[in-house]
């Protein structure tokens, strides 16, 4: 697991075996993790366990377009280490 940032109890990071596919982060908060694909644009995968309200799913997608530079670094960053 490579986390890419963390703010307050929510985490977002991406699974190093994953980077075969589409760039993509989850994000867990508690006992609840999502997914949302990166590119081409942000968007919602699944919820991988738990659940999510409406809010805390825009202020999610709200931290992530925030963030787009540094996820979208850290995912280039681990892929060369492959």
């Amino acid at each position: 697991m490579a986390e890419v940032l963390r703010i307050g109890s929510i985490v977002i990071f991406f699974y190093s075996a994953d980077l075969h596919e589409r760039m993509h982060v989850h994000v867990r908060q508690r006992r609840n993790e999502v997914k949302y694909w990166i590119e081409p644009e942000i968007e919602y995968a699944n919820h991988v366990r738990g659940s999510f309200a409406d809010h805390e799913l825009t202020k999610i997608e709200h931290l992530l377009k925030q963030n787009m530079a540094t996820i979208v670094q850290k995912w280039y960053e681990e892929a060369q280490k492959l």
